[in-house]
């Protein structure tokens, strides 16, 4: 009988289940040394998420730019036409690069109102003037992409085209340049 009781009092390795931790420190959180590998996992995540939220926006962008830019098309091109020459695609891109005139105009109108300096549209005009120039660079030299309307079949696909932005895959775009 006396070794039952000495195996009862010797099973030491049965452990009582713990409770939950209670955070002692108030609700604030350890401070990490940076020059850990715990503070380089965090860098590494956060730089990952960042730029996988900023490529995500770009994309967005991109498609946003694309999708105006297919519609202002659809809204000045002659649906009396088969199919657009190298010259009339010429001048409707032309056309598409003086679209923001207008509004600069306004914009160096009313600054001119008044005695005053005013700065109340500086950033949007110089959106507008870098759009434009970006765009006179690209026409210029390596061409600025835009619907191809010189084929009659793309062309008319275009024109049924109802300004969906899930079907802007499908609008055959080509790159016009100046000519010398």
């Amino acid at each position: 009988m006396t070794g039952y009781l000495f195996f009862i009092s010797t099973n030491w390795h049965h452990k009582m289940p713990k409770g939950n931790k209670v955070n002692r420190s108030g609700g604030k959180s350890k401070l990490i040394n940076p020059n850990s590998r715990k503070a380089s996992q965090l860098m590494k995540a956060n730089n990952k998420f960042n730029k996988d939220s900023s490529n995500a926006q770009s994309a967005v962008t991109k498609v946003d730019l694309l999708h105006r830019k297919l519609l202002w098309f659809q809204d000045n091109v002659d649906s009396d036409l088969t199919c657009y020459t190298d010259d009339l695609m010429r001048e409707l891109t032309k056309c598409y690069m003086a679209r923001l005139d207008d509004e600069l105009e306004e914009i160096e109108y009313v600054q001119n109102i008044g005695k005053r300096n005013c700065t109340q549209h500086s950033s949007r005009e110089r959106m507008i003037v870098h759009t434009k120039e970006h765009e006179e660079m690209l026409f210029k030299s390596s061409g600025l992409e835009v619907p191809d309307l010189k084929s009659p079949t793309a062309y008319k696909n275009f024109l049924v085209w109802d300004g969906d932005a899930k079907y802007l895959p499908k609008i055959k775009m080509t790159k016009i340049r100046q000519t010398k």
